[in-house]
């Protein structure tokens, strides 16, 4: 254990190493991260060994800095190109800084539509076979309004920067 992760556990759990750095808006920042690790008890959340990097929108990369309980280890400004590639499920945004780092999240997307399509299936199968009742018929008309989307929808990626 080193003496910030020592410091974060047991003194200060919003310390960062980061918080004099100004951040914009209108920028993108590459933000290290420290490892997480969990336990079974759902309420543990501990600093392990290691690092990842996350690119960020300057509100993201601000939040990650001063939120709480941190594992943010530092931000540096980013100038390349920037990809933002919109979930499927959940409309969350990721960024891309490199055409090598947008195809695995492409991929990834992809192979998450090709699950949901196939999970509204099978549970719009499941419904069918049930005797007919008002609460039945709802669920159809949204379950199939989802698999429409999910059919439709395609992963894509725009070039933000």
């Amino acid at each position: 254990m080193n003496g910030l992760t020592a410091l974060r556990s047991y003194g200060k759990p919003g310390c960062c190493p980061a918080k004099g750095v100004r951040i914009f808006n209108d920028c993108f920042y590459v933000v290290r991260f420290q490892n997480v690790e969990t336990d079974s008890n759902p309420y543990y959340v501990g600093l392990a060994e290691g690092e990842y990097t996350e690119l960020l929108p300057g509100f993201d990369a601000r939040a990650a800095r001063d939120r709480q309980l941190n594992h943010c280890n530092g931000i540096t400004k980013w100038d390349g190109p920037v990809w933002r590639v919109e979930g499927f499920r959940v409309k969350k945004l990721s960024y891309a800084a490199s055409l090598s780092e947008l195809q695995p999240l492409l991929a990834a997307l992809e192979q998450e539509r090709l699950e949901t399509v196939s999970r509204f299936r099978s549970w719009i199968a499941e419904l069918e076979a049930e005797p007919a009742s008002p609460h039945r018929e709802k669920l159809l008309a949204i379950y199939r309004a989802r698999l429409a989307y999910a059919e439709k929808w395609s992963p894509s990626a725009v070039k933000v920067q």
